[in-house]
């Protein structure tokens, strides 16, 4: 498996995930991303390409099984933290419906551990203060719990 930036013709793909994962929360009565269900709110997958943010999760096969954003800050992330600069970020882990639950995400945070610790940056992200689900998984990831702010707990390495 492997990480890499996302092609233009990959975008689609992660739109469906996104809209996907934004449906099984809901459903799940996990208060995050009801937002992605409207479709223009899921063009924020086109704009994490336009803006070199987007990547993907290829198998062995070079299929590819997932995709998050990562990079610089989003403005939620200049919001929330006071300093938001030398830092990456963490936005939008999706997966396709096979590969939930097989450490296909974690996988990918490790990807980008490694590529903060590598540029030297911190690594951040958040989770809304009500989806303890998600609050527990990145704490068993290896974050930080940094407070809270604007309604979201905010994490990093």
């Amino acid at each position: 498996m492997r990480v890499r930036e996302a092609s233009l013709i990959e975008v689609s793909q992660v739109r469906i995930w996104l809209r996907d994962t934004a449906s099984w929360l809901k459903e799940n009565d996990i208060p995050q991303w009801e937002r992605f269900l409207d479709d223009k709110k899921i063009e924020v997958c086109l704009k994490d390409y336009n803006d070199r943010k987007l990547y993907v999760l290829e198998d062995d096969s070079k299929v590819i099984i997932g995709a998050m954003s990562f990079g610089n800050p989003e403005d939620i992330d200049i919001k929330l933290w006071d300093n938001s600069e030398n830092a990456y970020y963490i936005h939008r882990i999706v997966l396709s419906k096979e590969f939930r639950g097989m450490k296909k995400g974690e996988f990918m945070i490790n990807w980008a551990k490694k590529s903060a610790i590598s540029d030297k940056k911190e690594l951040r992200l958040n989770c809304v203060n009500e989806n303890k689900v998600l609050f527990n998984y990145y704490s068993n990831q290896g974050f930080n719990y940094n407070g809270s702010k604007l309604g979201y707990h905010l994490f990093k390495i």
